[in-house]
């Protein structure tokens, strides 16, 4: 059986300048929740890869480095602080503040990856809170991505094809399923799709995302891995996906990752925040039409 997999039409440029950068630091994975734009950095050495948390005001072009080692465990693992958050803004009685989620494998003695959950500081200079929320199944657990629907704070698990309601209460952060995912006659599903983007509002019930699967190529290729991206529609109340969309690439054909996704209500034109080879990272301009219809 041979698979096509299109390019998808798009403009693509910089995030952020990183030319300034130290050597052995490199952003990339970003997220967005406007106007805050979140990227993942590493820097690397000899014996680690240690995350941090960078987020920038894309209105007022500031940038700032948080701090997340106070509320983790020591470790002596290769990758260390929190990974690829994904970010949403959520207002719990009245107030309202950056949520998110992200990965971490020293966030509690399981020393495992694991999904934290957590929100910033007014100021978005730190962490304000944060714990491990259980899912109900066993780790590694990557790519839970948080939305707001009805005034509800909830969490899209595309590997499990669940819709869960996030709840704190005195106990800490609690999940509740609400929905199962079920693809529509006629949608070819594959049980290894994963998660890549938060979803956005397309209208009424329906929502829209970018997930992911990966290849391997032949030595010929001169790319080991490569990502490829789906775009697929779904209904919020009953979990059901009514529409998933041929393949495509969008910058790089190897390493891409689509963690981001903004949305343009007025024009439907939509922002892809693309991670490249884990080491930078570019966003993608193109439109509704061009992620459902391709050749």
């Amino acid at each position: 059986m041979t698979l096509t997999v299109r390019k998808l039409p798009c403009s693509v440029g910089k995030v952020i300048d990183e030319s300034s950068l130290p050597q052995g630091t490199v952003l990339f994975n970003p997220s967005v929740a406007s106007p805050i734009l979140y990227l993942r950095g590493m820097t690397m050495s000899s014996v680690t890869n240690a995350n941090f948390v960078v987020l920038h005001n894309m209105l007022n072009k500031t940038t700032l480095e948080i701090n997340d080692k106070t509320q983790l465990l020591p470790t002596a693992n290769v990758y260390t602080g929190l990974e690829d958050l994904r970010i949403a803004w959520f207002a719990k009685d009245g107030v309202k503040r950056l949520w998110f989620t992200a990965t971490c494998s020293h966030a509690s003695h399981e020393m495992n990856n694991e999904l934290v959950v957590g929100y910033f500081s007014d100021s978005l200079k730190d962490i304000e809170r944060m714990s491990v929320v259980d899912m109900g199944f066993p780790p590694p657990i990557k790519n839970i991505c948080p939305f707001v629907h009805d005034g509800v704070l909830k969490l899209l698990d595309v590997t499990t094809k669940s819709i869960f309601i996030l709840e704190d209460s005195e106990k800490g952060f609690e999940v509740s399923n609400v929905a199962t995912m079920r693809p529509m006659a006629g949608i070819k599903w594959l049980n290894n799709f994963r998660g890549s983007t938060s979803p956005v509002h397309l209208h009424g019930n329906l929502w829209g995302c970018v997930i992911h699967d990966i290849i391997y190529n032949s030595v010929e290729c001169g790319q080991k891995l490569s990502y490829i991206h789906h775009w697929i529609e779904f209904d919020v109340i009953t979990g059901d996906i009514t529409f998933l969309s041929s393949p495509f690439w969008i910058a790089h054909w190897g390493i891409e990752f689509v963690s981001g996704i903004l949305l343009n209500y007025e024009d439907d034109s939509v922002r892809l925040y693309v991670g490249v080879n884990d080491s930078r990272c570019v966003v993608a301009k193109t439109t509704l039409y061009d992620l459902r219809v391709g050749k």
